[in-house]
């Protein structure tokens, strides 16, 4: 379908549960997961790591998730990592971590991401 479906939905608010008869059309212009298959919030998280500089580092998941990735998402779309199949950033954090794309450390109980591999095919 046509792009630009966000404002709609930013009107429609979270009332996802009274699905009407568009709702199966719906679905496809959700932008949920784009490139081969990958969720939105990892395209963009992944994005936003390829943008930051190595002189950040370390720098907490929240503090990144807030301040570099959700200022990267496409126009229009909202970053919502409770409706992605990761459901936390931690999950999708240790995704990354277990795909070698970044090494994250605990400080404090706080997860921060401590490096980021450039060479990575994803990055």
């Amino acid at each position: 379908g046509p792009e630009g479906g966000g404002a709609a939905d930013e009107a429609r608010g979270g009332e996802a549960a009274e699905a009407g008869p568009g709702a199966s059309q719906e679905e496809e212009a959700a932008p949920a997961a784009d490139l081969d298959g990958r969720d939105l919030c990892e395209v963009i998280f992944v994005r936003a790591l390829a943008a930051l500089p190595d002189a950040d580092l370390p720098v907490m998941v929240s503090n990144f998730w807030s301040k570099s990735v959700l200022p990267m998402r496409p126009e229009g779309t909202t970053l919502d990592i409770k409706q992605s199949p990761f459901k936390k950033i931690s999950k999708l954090v240790s995704a990354l971590q277990k795909k070698k794309v970044l090494k994250c450390k605990l400080v404090r109980k706080e997860e921060h991401i401590v490096a980021v591999d450039r060479a990575h095919p994803d990055i």
